[in-house]
């Protein structure tokens, strides 16, 4: 089942060999797991990024809310894909 994602321009296909009539076995929750650990520390780097320019946007001085609530609300992105990214590493250790 391939899975694409788009990354600041870097398209990436990440696949999944899974064989017709198989059953995953642990070779395959790791390698699910590596993906999606993979996948969500692209995440975090978009949001790094993203917080860089928000921040050099906001005029220290100025009543600028709009800007602020919008890097609270990527504080919390960005909380939620580090909570991701370590249950995949978990996973990943475990399977």
């Amino acid at each position: 089942m391939p899975r694409t994602a788009n990354h600041g321009g870097v398209h990436l296909i990440l696949c999944f060999p899974l064989l017709p009539n198989s059953r995953p076995g642990p070779g395959q929750e790791q390698l699910t797991s590596a993906v999606e650990f993979a996948h969500t520390q692209l995440e975090l780097l978009q949001i790094r990024a993203r917080r860089a320019e928000l921040i050099a946007k906001i005029e220290i001085g100025q009543d600028d809310t709009e800007e602020l609530r919008r890097l609270v609300a990527l504080d919390r992105y960005e909380r939620y894909a580090r909570t991701r990214r370590r249950l995949a590493s978990d996973s990943f250790d475990g399977g």
